[in-house]
């Protein structure tokens, strides 16, 4: 049981600094093609599609993560 409790402690550690992560690149992307230059780049267009992309992912990964049935007590 402690097991379980350690690998689910770690994994949302992992996501929480991956999440992070992403966050921060993504938030100064966006303030460099928004308020640099006039008008909009087409290099905006693309952050928000890979942006889009990446969240995609990663609300997937979430949800697996909660559909897969943790191991029972029994299991181990």
């Amino acid at each position: 049981m402690e097991l379980v409790q350690f690998e689910n402690e770690a994994i949302v550690d992992f996501f929480r600094s991956y999440l992070k992560q992403v966050v921060t690149l993504h938030h100064a992307m966006f303030e460099k093609l928004l308020f640099s230059g006039k008008g909009i780049p087409l290099e905006l267009a693309e952050l928000f599609e890979d942006a889009g992309n990446t969240y995609l992912d990663i609300s997937e990964q979430i949800s697996k993560r909660y559909q897969d049935p943790a191991p029972s007590e029994i299991e181990q």
